[in-house]
């Protein structure tokens, strides 16, 4: 993470907490069950997983500043996206949509094919 990238590349906008709650309504909560565990690497503000409706909802991020703004009851986990060593193998439906836009596919597919269950 660069430093800084919070302050100057993406501040924090209560707008997007709209934007995200509105994808939750009308798209999201489609796709994933109330009984689902969510993990949402690269959680930033919280947007999305602050949203989320799940049994069990985790928030990993490298910026320590983002427990600050993620709900108490998520789990969160600082750290790297890519060491997911706390999570039990396949019981994670990884739905986050922002993190496809910041990190390459060559890190994001071996984690996924590890952490995730098979559909």
């Amino acid at each position: 993470m660069i430093k800084g990238y919070h302050l100057t590349r993406l501040s924090f906008d209560p707008r997007r907490d709209v934007v995200w709650r509105s994808l939750w309504r009308s798209y999201f909560c489609k796709q994933i069950s109330p009984n689902d565990c969510v993990l949402d690497l690269g959680c930033g503000y919280g947007d999305f997983i602050n949203n989320v409706i799940a049994r069990r909802r985790i928030a990993v991020d490298s910026w320590e500043d983002f427990l600050k703004y993620v709900d108490p009851d998520v789990e969160r986990v600082v750290g790297s996206v890519t060491d997911l060593d706390f999570i039990e193998e396949g019981v994670v439906d990884l739905r986050s949509p922002a993190i496809y836009s910041s990190i390459s596919h060559e890190i994001l597919l071996p984690v996924c094919l590890r952490y995730c269950e098979s559909s």
